[in-house]
C-alpha cells in the first residue's frame, strides 16, 4: 500500500474533497434568507442530488475496506461478511436518506466490494 506518510495525504485530500462536495450539495438547499428550501427534502432521499442513492453503498465499501485492512494486519482469513461493529449494516444511516432497509441493502453491498477490494490489491 506504499508509506504510512502516503496513505495520510492521500486520506486527507480525498476526506476534504468529501467533505467539501458533501457541504455544498447541502449548503444548496438552504436560499438566500437562511431558509431550509423543502423542494430538496421533501423526497425524503435528496433524490435531486444524487445524494443518497449511493451514500449506504459507499460508506459499507469504506468500512470493508477499514475492516480488511484489520483483518490482514491481523491475519485473519477472508470474510467480507459485516461483523463486529458493523454488524447492524445501518452504519452513517439518517433518516433524511429514506428507507432503512435499502439503506442496509446497498451498505451490505458496499461493504462486500470495499472488502474484496482491499484483499485484491494486497
Amino acid at each position: 500500500m506504499g508509506s504510512v506518510e502516503v496513505y495520510q495525504n492521500a486520506y486527507r485530500h480525498g476526506y476534504g474533497s468529501g467533505f467539501r462536495a458533501g457541504y455544498q450539495s447541502v449548503n444548496r438547499s438552504w436560499d438566500q434568507d437562511g431558509d431550509r428550501n423543502e423542494g430538496i427534502y421533501d423526497r425524503g432521499d435528496y433524490a435531486g442530488y444524487g445524494y443518497s442513492s449511493n451514500i449506504g453503498y459507499r460508506t459499507g465499501y469504506q468500512d470493508g475496506l477499514r475492516k480488511a485492512r484489520e483483518d490482514m494486519d491481523r491475519n485473519k482469513p477472508f470474510n467480507a461478511n459485516p461483523r463486529g461493529e458493523y454488524d447492524d449494516r445501518d452504519h452513517g444511516y439518517r433518516r433524511e436518506y429514506g428507507d432503512k432497509n435499502s439503506y442496509r441493502a446497498q451498505y451490505t453491498d458496499g461493504y462486500r466490494a470495499g472488502y474484496e477490494s482491499a484483499f485484491r490489491q494486497y
